[in-house]
């Protein structure tokens, strides 16, 4: 569990940040500590999706997770991660991560993995381009500007 800030919160969108308060490496990426995380979580679709920035808003990356059964509800964003990562550099760049563990998925899951794979991994370029455009339609570098809406 992540203690994150709302940045906007939509009935079945919501946006989340959370600054990464160590560095970390995911893929061949690496992370710096205070790169923010810009994180997309939809009820209709079956994938999440993180979009790193530097503090001034450049874009890091960005990570989509293979979900399942995403609930947004006031002050609690829950999902199911299904294990299979897609990481979407700045340079068009694309890695599949978490294959491995994706294939050992339980019986229950494989129905969504196999939506989400069918729509990550073609469209990978696409929806981060859709995500980063959308993170700054929503959140600006510098101090949190909340938005919520009905």
């Amino acid at each position: 569990m992540y203690s994150c800030a709302l940045v906007c919160s939509e009935a079945r969108w919501a946006v989340l940040q959370y600054v990464l308060p160590v560095a970390v490496r995911v893929g061949t990426l690496h992370l710096p500590e205070g790169a923010i995380t810009i994180a997309h979580y939809w009820t209709d679709r079956e994938y999440a999706a993180y979009h790193w920035l530097t503090p001034e808003g450049r874009t890091l990356g960005v990570y989509l997770n293979a979900a399942s059964r995403i609930e947004i509800t006031p002050g609690v964003v829950r999902w199911q991660d299904l294990e299979l990562d897609v990481l979407v550099l700045p340079d068009g760049g694309v890695e599949m991560l978490d294959e491995q563990e994706a294939q050992r998925a339980p019986r229950w899951a494989v129905p969504a993995l196999e939506r989400a794979r069918g729509r990550l991994l073609p469209y990978a370029v696409e929806i981060a381009g859709e995500v980063e455009t959308l993170t700054h339609s929503v959140w600006t570098a510098g101090p949190l500007k909340q938005r919520t809406s009905p």
